[in-house]
């Protein structure tokens, strides 16, 4: 069976509400595929997927939801893994001081494989203009905006390790910014009427037509960050894992009982998403 979890820490804490009333306009907030590059690597036991999203504390107001698929590469219309998730929260899975929040999966089927690969992820956000029918009841037409990306890369014996500080640094991160996109907030229209946007929000952003050039570069990483995300998604991967052999101590693979126990503990959290994916599915169908 294909092994690849995304590893779901995000709390659904915080509402767009609370955080649109500390923060001054415009704001751009910008999605980068940090790892990998479209280039050769080892292959790996867990190889690894980041994405970090800059200004990640604004991404509540847009409604951001991220869909992602990988698949070899010559079959990309049958993934291996393919999902979504929807941000409304300022947890992701890591976090750092220059408010970037970064996602991160991994996928097992590159182990010992040398094969080209296909890493794809697609942002949607929500975006809102002014209705002129009835200006003093202020309402707004919703609309979602997607934007897809793209990395093909190859797994083969003797390549280099994946290395995410190196991903990060001058003369290499410019290379991502087709894998990246930036979205500018102009302003938010505010005291709109209950039911106008999803989750009952009275607020709704408005998009410029015209995003900025991304600037992958201004996600840096330092030694530190990258083992600590690596160590993240060694330790999520050999937790699910059957094969502990690359494991760090103390990690590994799962009887049949820990992972009934696992579903358990797992299951309020899950309750919460599929609540939460269900009302945005009603909202997008009426």
């Amino acid at each position: 069976m294909a092994v690849f979890h995304f590893c779901w820490w995000l709390l659904l804490a915080c509402s767009s509400s609370t955080m649109a009333a500390d923060i001054t306009f415009p704001q751009t907030i910008e999605v980068d595929l940090i790892f990998p590059h479209n280039d050769t690597y080892a292959p790996v036991p867990f190889m690894p997927f980041v994405i970090a999203i800059q200004n990640f504390r604004s991404t509540g107001m847009i409604l951001l939801n991220l869909a992602y698929n990988f698949s070899a590469a010559a079959n990309p219309g049958n993934p291996i893994f393919s999902n979504s998730k929807q941000f409304q929260s300022d947890d992701p899975d890591y976090f750092d001081k220059d408010d970037t929040g970064f996602v991160l999966s991994y996928a097992s089927e590159t182990n010992n494989v040398e094969k080209a690969w296909l890493f794809s992820w697609e942002l949607e956000i929500a975006n809102c203009t002014r209705s002129m029918e009835h200006p003093e009841l202020n309402l707004v037409h919703v609309s979602r905006t997607s934007q897809r990306r793209q990395v093909y890369f190859t797994t083969k014996h003797g390549a280099q390790q994946p290395n995410l500080m190196a991903a990060t640094q001058e003369g290499t991160c410019g290379n991502r910014s087709s894998s990246g996109y930036a979205i500018n907030i102009t302003e938010m229209i505010y005291n709109i009427p209950e039911g106008q946007y999803p989750n009952d929000g009275s607020e709704c952003p408005v998009i410029s037509d015209t995003p900025p050039t991304p600037n992958p570069c201004g996600v840096r990483m330092n030694n530190d960050t990258a083992s600590q995300l690596l160590y993240s998604i060694d330790t999520e991967a050999c937790f699910w894992s059957n094969d502990v052999s690359h494991c760090p101590l103390g990690t590994g693979g799962m009887s049949q009982e820990s992972v009934s126990r696992r579903t358990v503990q797992l299951s309020a959290s899950g309750l919460m998403w599929a609540v939460t994916m269900g009302w945005l599915i009603y909202m997008s169908t009426i």
